[in-house]
């Protein structure tokens, strides 16, 4: 069972947390777990329960899980977005009976996960897993974590959207262009891909070969025994 809930923008962390215990309440009465958790983007400490920094939620040094587990009156547990989503593939999905696996995260960003001996990966600092700032493209685009060059400028959605209107501007009147006259998301090349243009294929064929470099990176480094794709981009299946 599932609840959405509206983030919204300018709050205090406290309001957000209100809106959490509120939301899970309601499952807790039906379904009397024994614990909860909470998969949280951004830095996390999960020995502590502590979200250092949350990206765009108003997280700075709260102690997330103490204080749901003080709203909600049972165990409550803090983990990473990101690793709760390997977590959650080793448990049931395509990474069952993988001791060492990696999960990469494609979305506004590229992000990632890594099970080694089977156990999350944190480092020393907790912040392992941010596979999407090595860098291969030296000197290359200006990223938001301070470097040039880091794979999710190339590999991200955002970078797959990026080229598509690159593309669309060289070629005005292709198929991609007409596909993209509503707006380019990550979906528009691979539509007129599926349409035999020549322009889309030539953006996914760039693409992907960025993509796979750094996953062939991360092969040799950490040699899982497999890696799974999650995000917007990894739905696009066997076209990918």
């Amino acid at each position: 069972e599932q609840t959405d809930i509206p983030t919204l923008p300018n709050r205090p962390s406290e309001a957000l947390i209100g809106d959490i215990a509120a939301a899970a309440r309601p499952l807790i009465e039906k379904y009397a777990p024994v614990s909860v958790g909470i998969g949280s983007p951004g830095s996390i400490d999960p020995v502590a329960g502590l979200v250092i920094r949350a990206g765009n939620l108003p997280f700075r040094n709260v102690h997330l899980a103490k204080e749901l587990e003080a709203a909600l009156g049972i165990p409550t547990w803090l983990e990473n977005d990101a690793n709760c989503a390997l977590i959650a593939e080793v448990a049931a999905g395509v990474c069952q009976g993988c001791q060492d696996a990696l999960i990469l995260t494609i979305g506004t960003g590229v992000g990632g996960a890594i099970r080694i001996g089977g156990k999350i990966y944190h480092g020393h600092n907790f912040l392992a897993g941010e596979l999407g700032h090595f860098v291969i493209h030296h000197g290359g685009r200006q990223c938001a974590c301070g470097m040039r060059g880091c794979f999710e400028q190339y590999a991200s959605a955002t970078a797959l959207i990026r080229q598509t209107e690159e593309a669309i501007a060289a070629a005005p009147e292709s198929i991609l262009a007409r596909e993209g006259q509503g707006g380019v998301d990550g979906r528009t090349v691979f539509r007129a891909a599926a349409l035999g243009c020549p322009a889309a294929d030539e953006v996914l064929k760039n693409y992907v070969n960025y993509l796979a470099d750094g996953l062939n990176s991360l092969n040799f480094i950490f040699q899982p025994q497999r890696i799974a794709l999650a995000g917007g981009v990894a739905n696009a299946g066997a076209a990918l």
